[in-house]
């Protein structure tokens, strides 16, 4: 073979090499960037689900909030199927809350502190059922409960710290340790 057609042939080769190489290129780029997109947007998804469940929370939250509020004036004249009805309302948001907080991605402390407020509020609904306790004492537990955990995501969604607890929430949390060994100490992970 002349040099010339050596040449010519190592030319071709270096050629098409060089479009193997590129093509190659353009395939491993575009598809590592469609996995990055396919990343981005079930990150963003998982993020939009998370803060449809904190609303949907702190929506519950409000509504228990509320129901209690709006039974307070009426306890000391409340018939036993309406303080029934308010637990079974209570009862309600709590189990709503508590399944729509399953979905909010935070940190493990979020997530802890929310289930102990849950918790709270769902063994308090078993206290109207002793005779030895008052509405009063039962709706305190209500308000307190709610209070922690409305205070706790509202800080999450605005991205501060979550608080500490407030001391009323943390006295009540601990009369109910004592009387059913059911909820983590504070404090416990």
């Amino acid at each position: 073979m002349s040099a010339e057609v050596t040449a010519a042939w190592i030319g071709g080769l270096a050629g098409l090499g060089g479009a193997l190489v590129g093509a190659g290129s353009a395939l491993l780029g575009g598809w590592l960037q469609q996995r990055h997109a396919a990343k981005t947007a079930r990150r963003e998804r998982q993020e939009g689900y998370s803060r449809a469940a904190q609303e949907t929370t702190l929506s519950e939250l409000l509504q228990l909030q509320q129901s209690v509020m709006d039974f307070l004036g009426e306890h000391e004249r409340a018939t036993e199927g309406e303080i029934i009805e308010l637990v079974n309302r209570v009862v309600r948001h709590t189990h709503a809350a508590r399944a729509s907080g399953m979905l909010i991605l935070g940190t493990p402390d979020l997530v802890r502190r929310l289930d102990e407020v849950f918790r709270l509020l769902a063994a308090s609904s078993q206290i109207h059922q002793e005779p030895d306790q008052r509405i009063p004492r039962l709706i305190e537990f209500y308000l307190s409960g709610s209070e922690e955990g409305l205070a706790i995501l509202s800080a999450f969604m605005r991205g501060e710290d979550l608080p500490p607890p407030m001391p009323q929430y943390l006295e009540y949390l601990n009369a109910l340790r004592q009387r059913s060994r059911g909820l983590p100490s504070h404090g416990d992970a």
